[in-house]
């Protein structure tokens, strides 16, 4: 039997998987099609989230970034099958933009003139979030005016809510996490993934991947997953940004295999 990961499966990320024709129901209800029809066989189901991002349900203040959580509406209909057919389902936190490290990371400012941010509201507003850019999370967002808030995506309010050179400048001792550096065709010699535990603890089982985004948080759990000697399937159709992740079921190994 083996079990399947289903990487940053969250409304979070809805805006950006518009360009794919999808999003976190579509991609859950096909993962729902695929468990139905599959001939494989799983023990367990495991769905990483980004912290600080439920849209339903916001993650309190100071949750240990590596503990398990619970899930979002999204999943209720994955929820409901798995414990219809006795698969049990471990929510993990899983981020992204980690940074070993004392080294320099961008403004909250120049981060939301990358993204357009900046265009979308007055002075004023754009004031209001960088008196407060020593906050981080929710303490930070709870100091917006609904009017600010209502002018910004999701994905806009979490690239504001989930910028802090704390957590970018990160120091694996600090969070007692081995890591590895990362493979991204952007990354630089700082940037790294944090191999939890649990990650650890797959090393003897059959791994199948699935989730979102193709070379990028995808590419992020597949090094770690190396780093940890996890041998792993990816499940194309079912990984966003993929060339048959719409339509085809079928399985391919991936070339650690």
């Amino acid at each position: 039997m083996a079990i399947l990961i289903a990487h940053h499966l969250q409304e979070m990320w809805d805006d950006k998987s518009v360009k794919y024709n999808t999003n976190c129901r579509e991609l859950t209800h096909r993962l729902i099609s695929y468990l139905e029809t599959s001939d494989s066989e799983y023990e367990k189901i495991i769905i990483t989230i980004c912290p600080n991002s439920t849209p339903d349900e916001p993650v309190s203040k100071g949750e240990d970034l590596f503990s398990p959580i619970e899930g979002e509406r999204s999943h209720e209909a994955l929820f409901a099958l798995c414990e219809l057919v006795g698969i049990p389902i471990d929510m993990h936190y899983y981020g992204f933009g980690w940074k070993h490290g004392r080294v320099s990371t961008p403004s909250l400012s120049e981060v939301m003139k990358h993204h357009l941010i900046t265009e979308k509201l007055t002075e004023s507003e754009l004031l209001e979030i960088t008196e407060n850019e020593h906050l981080f999370g929710y303490e930070l967002l709870d100091q917006l005016s609904e009017s600010t808030c209502a002018k910004l995506s999701p994905y806009e309010l979490a690239t504001i809510e989930l910028h802090n050179p704390q957590c970018c400048n990160f120091e694996a001792e600090l969070f007692n996490v081995d890591w590895t550096s990362s493979t991204r065709r952007d990354s630089t010699d700082n940037d790294v993934v944090v191999i939890p535990d649990w990650l650890h603890d797959l090393r003897h089982e059959e791994i199948h991947l699935c989730g979102a985004f193709e070379g990028q948080c995808i590419e992020d759990i597949e090094a770690a997953l190396k780093a940890a000697d996890v041998r792993y399937n990816r499940l194309e159709h079912l990984i966003i940004g993929t060339t048959d992740n719409l339509n085809v079921h079928q399985q391919k190994k991936s070339p650690y295999n």
